[in-house]
């Protein structure tokens, strides 16, 4: 008989299940959609702050019990629980839920902490007590783009010279992931450095920051935040320039587009970057398979923090890109 794994989902907002009560499509886009698609995963408890909404959420998703304070919900044993809560909030949060030794994994959502010091807190509590610490890395969870990131390693565009990578709603809510998926695919970031207006953005007190980076491979990368003072459209865009092609990562990492240098037609001796693939990606799916790779982790044993720990070194660029703008646009080391 499969035995039942028991969750909890702390925040019960957008990314907790709103995402999927309202969706209008084919996919799973939040922590309780995942849940819900492995038969042997029980969402035994819940909080919110907000009632109506708590209980709204129990009512779609059957969720056992609902509960008004994060304490009571503490109080009981998980096999993970699902932090969903706003941005400054996560390491207090994943703070008390390992003070209280309620889980055996958390399943945050990024980023990991709102500093870098917060989020090595938050790693070093979570080895102290041996909890699997995973933090929602979506790009890397999904199949496409874990193919392209070997053909990358492989030559597939020749050597990597130049990275352009748009985004909107703030440098730590969104900036953070796109961070992650330029290290993820074309390696370790060296430097950085903010260039103005250092404080534009829609996402409050988290500007939507500009400005270079520096791979160890001596490639660099630009990061555009798209939203001026107001937020009009998502965007979520990579464009990868090498010696010999180009990879395109478009509507918000659904599409991607793989170009060669080939012959020019129209002149003898010159090349020109042609289509060569158009990729469909697996992304409306990438909630479930990052949750299968912690239930295989689960299964084995394991109590990683590897996702986390990439979370770490997003939030230490981010940091060197607001000491950059802090110092009116000098070079900082990441």
């Amino acid at each position: 008989m499969r035995q039942t794994i028991r969750t909890a989902i702390i925040g019960c907002g957008d990314i907790a299940g709103r995402n999927d009560e309202q969706k209008k499509t084919n996919g799973i886009f939040t922590h309780a959609g995942a849940y819900r698609a492995f038969p042997e995963i029980e969402i035994a408890a819940a909080f919110d702050v907000n009632r109506a909404r708590l209980d709204e959420f129990c009512d779609y998703w059957k969720v056992a019990k609902g509960v008004s304070s994060l304490e009571e919900l503490l109080r009981d044993r998980y096999d993970i629980i699902s932090v969903c809560t706003g941005d400054d909030s996560h390491h207090e949060v994943m703070e008390k839920i390992l003070e209280a030794g309620s889980a055996g994994y958390i399943w945050a959502e990024k980023p990991l902490a709102n500093t870098a010091a917060r989020a090595k807190k938050v790693i070093s509590m979570a080895r102290e007590k041996n909890v699997g610490l995973w933090l929602s890395s979506q790009r890397r969870w999904e199949p496409c783009h874990l193919q392209i990131r070997q053909k990358l390693s492989e030559g597939m565009i020749g050597n990597i010279i130049h990275v352009n990578g748009y985004y909107v709603k703030g440098i730590t809510h969104i900036g953070c992931t796109l961070i992650n998926t330029m290290r993820f695919l074309c390696g370790d970031i060296d430097w950085a450095m903010a260039f103005p207006p250092f404080d534009a953005g829609s996402y409050g007190a988290d500007p939507s920051m500009r400005g270079i980076m520096g791979f160890k491979s001596g490639a660099t990368a630009s990061i555009t935040g798209c939203d001026a003072d107001e937020y009009v459209y998502s965007i979520f865009e990579l464009d990868i320039m090498g010696t010999n092609g180009r990879i395109r990562i478009e509507e918000n990492g659904d599409v991607i587009y793989v170009y060669e240098a080939r012959e020019y037609d129209n002149y003898q001796g010159f090349k020109e970057l042609k289509l060569i693939q158009k990729i469909e990606t697996e992304m409306k799916w990438s909630m479930k398979y990052g949750l299968g790779m912690l239930m295989k982790d689960m299964s084995e044993g394991k109590r990683s923090a590897f996702f986390a720990e990439e979370g770490l070194a997003d939030m230490l660029i981010v940091e060197a890109l607001k000491h950059s703008a802090a110092s009116g646009g000098t070079r900082v080391g990441a």
